[in-house]
Parts: C-alpha cells; structure tokens; sequence
C-alpha cells in the first residue's frame, strides 16, 4: 500500500511501494526502500537511509545521516 498525504513534505526519495503515514516530515536526500513503513508523527532527518521493510513507530525523531533496517 502506498500512501502520500497532502500534509507530508517528502524531500526524500521513495523506492517501490512504501506506506507513510500523516504528520510525516522527511529530509532532503533520504532514501526509503520498497516495504517500509512509517507512523506519524515522525520527523525523518537528511540523507537517511530507511532500508527495505524498515519499521518506523510515531512519535519519532531520527537524527541527519541514519541508516535503519528491518531489525533495527
């Protein structure tokens, strides 16, 4: 499932088919692999990497330059 709210200011760029939730603000440069999940509200820095599957709860800050996996 693939969902891009209105509210959410991607920067970032989206492989394959993710599921973002609203209240979802992603940084310049991040990467978000096919399968990854992410709940808002949650704040994604620059130049992450949210590799394939990736879980993200809300109520998340994840710093500039982090690289989370599916077992993170």
């Amino acid at each position: 499932v693939s969902q891009t709210p209105k509210d959410v200011r991607n920067k970032g760029s989206l492989i394959g088919s993710v599921f973002i939730d609203e209240n979802v603000i992603i940084g310049e440069g991040t990467v978000i692999e096919h399968g990854a999940m992410i709940k808002g509200p949650a704040l994604i820095g620059r130049n992450c990497e949210l590799r394939k599957g990736a879980y993200i709860r809300g109520n998340v800050i994840i710093g500039d330059g982090t690289v989370i996996g599916n077992s993170s």
